[in-house]
């Protein structure tokens, strides 16, 4: 029986020792956590690396448009298989000005498949917003961003997100 009350006492020193561990690390990481001290991208470099990441905005787009269940007219799937893969994008620009908040907020709310997309979007467009801090000018990139469309798209998003 001894030798059962000393194994409980040991497991629970062990577990007193590793909750101060997981709670002591994050901490002890900021303490020591490296500072940034990288070059601002020039705005030439950004946009190369942006460009691949607005193909994928602009794929999404598609998804985005077809999961919000909207009759997509045939003139912009002409125009999408004709090569213009910014159609959806405007398009999706013209119905969310054209729907009201509320039906925006009730379709992220209600369906699952709609959200899903959206959030891609958004966590994608995140990213690109991210990088752009990085840029020589980022409140000119930010700003030229979300006057585009897919700019337009996530502002629509990003609040009832």
């Amino acid at each position: 029986m001894a030798d059962y009350a000393k194994a409980i006492d040991a497991m629970q020193s062990l577990n007193k020792q590793m909750m101060v561990a997981r709670a002591s690390a994050p901490m002890d990481a900021i303490k020591v956590a490296p500072t940034a001290s990288y070059k601002p991208l020039s705005t030439k470099d950004f946009m190369n690396q942006a460009d691949k990441l607005f193909e994928k905005l602009y794929e999404q787009s598609v998804d985005l448009t077809r999961a919000s269940g909207a009759q997509i007219p045939d003139i912009v799937w002409k125009k999408y298989n004709d090569g213009d893969n910014k159609i959806f994008a405007k398009w999706l620009v013209k119905m969310f000005n054209a729907t009201d908040k509320k039906q925006i907020r009730e379709m992220l709310k209600n369906d699952s498949v709609f959200r899903s997309q959206a959030t891609q979007f958004v966590c994608s467009f995140d990213n690109i917003m991210t990088t752009s801090k990085s840029v020589e000018n980022p409140d000119k990139i930010a700003t030229a961003l979300l006057r585009t469309d897919l700019g337009k798209i996530y502002t629509a998003l990003k609040g009832h997100i």
